[in-house]
């Protein structure tokens, strides 16, 4: 699936990767429920068009992506049209091509799919789980914090920077983290850490700032790596 890591946000119009993508987690859901891989333009229209009314703005449009997104041809094809369709094409058809469409069959690979386009393109959209219900896809639901760092007792964990910690034990409030500068252990909130994987599983992505993670932000980020896609 490597069309999905490529979807092309034009620099010119903020505007055109948020179509895309909300068309592409509509997609995603019809798949799901089983109603097949292409789209009347007539249907896309309406029910992208309902979408974008609801999470975007007056300037996102479905006939964008309806023509814009098999510009690569591995991902998406259209059919009957030679340029963004008007209300006269009532014929035209676009989709996932055959391909595309076996591989999003698999529930696992969809899943990765929503990842890659939730991380890169709609990290901005707060209310990313309201947008995965809307069109039928199940909402990520984050681990327990406690559970995460429970399977990283004893091992080294190398943040960003080339730092090296270690978890030596955990308890439900606080999470005891050896540094080398603090080979005995200093504590770590749990708490920090939920609310890492929390904000991870509802945007798709986290900055690994101090502004978004605390304090201890380089940790609860390399904590984080593991448990979800792409960031």
């Amino acid at each position: 699936m490597v069309s999905l890591g490529s979807l092309n946000r034009h620099r010119a119009d903020e505007h055109t990767g948020f179509c895309g993508s909300v068309a592409l987690m509509w997609a995603f859901g019809q798949l799901a429920a089983g109603r097949g891989r292409l789209f009347g333009w007539p249907e896309f229209r309406e029910g992208v068009g309902a979408v974008l009314s609801e999470f975007g703005t007056s300037r996102n449009t479905p006939q964008y992506p309806f023509w814009h997104l098999g510009s690569d041809g591995e991902l998406w094809e259209r059919h009957g049209l030679v340029k963004e369709p008007t209300s006269a094409d009532v014929e035209a058809v676009a989709g996932f091509t055959e391909q595309a469409a076996a591989l999003l069959g698999d529930p696992a690979v969809r899943a990765q799919a929503v990842d890659v386009v939730r991380a890169a393109y709609l990290a901005d959209l707060e209310d990313q789980p309201s947008l995965l219900r809307r069109v039928g896809l199940p909402v990520p639901v984050a681990p327990s914090a406690v559970d995460v760092l429970e399977r990283l007792v004893g091992r080294e964990i190398t943040t960003v920077d080339g730092s090296v910690n270690r978890v030596l034990e955990v308890d439900p409030r606080n999470a005891l983290v050896a540094t080398s500068r603090s080979p005995q252990g200093k504590f770590v909130p749990v708490a920090w850490v939920q609310e890492g994987l929390d904000k991870l599983f509802a945007r798709g992505r986290v900055a690994a700032s101090v502004e978004e993670l605390r304090y201890r932000s380089a940790f609860v980020a390399a904590v984080l790596a593991p448990c979800r896609g792409p960031w």
